[in-house]
């Protein structure tokens, strides 16, 4: 039986890079040993996310098994699992699903090394080590940290890592939320991390980078970013489960 993959790509006010994303994804549905899908999930937009998204699914109708549709959700308080959880609908348990947020791209090695992974079923979890564009010393050395410590020492990944599971994975990690990832608003990565990890589901990170935009800390100032997620990662790390506090002291920080 051909494999299956549907990336997920959450969004919500993307209208001004949507142009170019759409692009790059409908790259990625090309002919391979793997079916892909991709299913760009919109929370809830209100700068012409949506309108865009509609164009662009129109154009694709008349292609056979164009392998693109869109969801369009309407979420009070939007996150990334929330988002991402709209797009799961249909996945039997053999599939595998990319988390792929409209921040990162991902190489061509790279999604040809994502779909050995697939083609072979051998494994069920798998991420990448992720780079920051454009990147200073400053976001490189970061970088280094994250890929090091955190991912390979640590085994935790967060979103830009593009985590890829197959879908049975999720059910038997999640079972009592329905086979989904956990809605708690704020560090829904980590925390379902952590899950796995307790459940015995180790990550298998792939031999590529994905690169992320760096456009959140260049607008913020790179060194209070970085300073703010370690902060809460530490904390997370020691024990806090107040997801709504940390949020609090993430973004009034």
């Amino acid at each position: 039986m051909i494999a299956r993959l549907r990336v997920v790509c959450p969004v919500l006010n993307e209208a001004s890079g949507l142009d170019e994303l759409l692009l790059y994804l409908d790259g990625l549905t090309g002919r391979s040993a793997v079916e892909v899908e991709v299913c760009v999930v919109d929370a809830g937009s209100s700068d012409g996310t949506r309108q865009i998204l509609e164009r662009h699914v129109e154009r694709r109708s008349g292609s056979s098994g164009s392998g693109f549709r869109a969801i369009f959700g309407s979420l009070q308080a939007p996150s990334v699992a929330r988002t991402v959880n709209l797009g799961l609908d249909g996945l039997r348990e053999s599939d595998f699903f990319l988390v792929h947020p409209a921040d990162c791209r991902i190489s061509s090695s790279g999604w040809t090394a994502l779909l050995a992974a697939v083609a072979s079923s051998k494994m069920d979890h798998f991420v990448f080590e992720k780079s920051y564009s454009p990147q200073g010393v400053l976001l490189w050395v970061y970088s280094l940290l994250l890929n090091g410590v955190l991912l390979r020492l640590g085994r935790c990944w967060v979103w830009t890592n593009l985590p890829c599971f197959r879908f049975s994975v999720l059910q038997e990690a999640f079972g009592g939320a329905g086979g989904r990832f956990p809605e708690l608003g704020f560090l829904e990565d980590l925390a379902s991390g952590r899950r796995f990890r307790e459940r015995g589901h180790l990550m298998t990170v792939l031999p590529a980078q994905v690169q992320v935009s760096s456009r959140r800390y260049v607008r913020d100032g790179s060194l209070k970013r970085i300073i703010l997620n370690g902060v809460i990662t530490v904390l997370f790390f020691a024990g806090m489960r107040d997801y709504r506090k940390l949020k609090q002291i993430f973004y009034r920080s």
